[in-house]
């Protein structure tokens, strides 16, 4: 079963169950229920709705993932371990109108699309398991396109910077999330 197909299902489940559980309690007769299932039918609540296509940039993506670092750093009180922050941020960066498929694509650098397992983004080491209160330097890059391509890269801006610069040049985005051009 497609992702978005299951978890339409799940919703047209749980909005049934509540409409038992509504019958159940006002005592409502269940043609009562039945009229009002039918009426959410036709105002199109159980359609299926399309998932969104994302549409990848560096931009975009350097966006997405330092929002996808700040919700972990929200719930865990610190940034994720530098060797495993793409796993760590996964389920943060999808959005509900958006398959998990599509949202993987946000840390792909587009340079590297078609490139097998290339990613193209790395954390800096400086950044790992830290509260970001701890961390002095606010324009310090998060993370930051890389030359090492594999999933979970991590290290030091300075030694990973891509030499040749990836077409339009490599960029960062910082702790306090602005997005920089990484120089050499």
């Amino acid at each position: 079963m497609a992702k978005g197909k299951g978890r339409r299902k799940v919703w047209v489940l749980a909005i049934l169950s509540v409409l038992v559980v509504v019958a159940i309690i006002y005592r409502e007769p269940l043609i009562t229920i039945v009229k009002l299932a039918v009426n959410l039918k036709q105002k199109g609540v159980f359609d299926k709705v399309e998932d969104r296509k994302y549409e990848a940039s560096t931009r975009a993506n350097l966006t997405a993932i330092y929002k996808g670092m700040k919700l972990f750093h929200e719930s865990e009180g610190q940034f994720p371990k530098s060797d495993k922050w793409m796993d760590s941020i996964k389920n943060r960066i999808q959005t509900g109108d958006m398959s998990e498929d599509e949202a993987a694509k946000k840390l792909i650098d587009p340079g590297l699309k078609g490139k097998a397992r290339a990613f193209g983004y790395a954390m800096n080491d400086a950044a790992s398991e830290k509260y970001d209160g701890d961390l002095k330097d606010k324009k310090m890059p998060l993370i930051f396109m890389s030359s090492d391509t594999s999933r979970n890269a991590h290290g030091e801006p300075a030694k990973l910077e891509p030499n040749p610069p990836r077409p339009g040049g490599n960029f960062a985005v910082t702790v306090d999330g602005s997005i920089v051009k990484l120089g050499k």
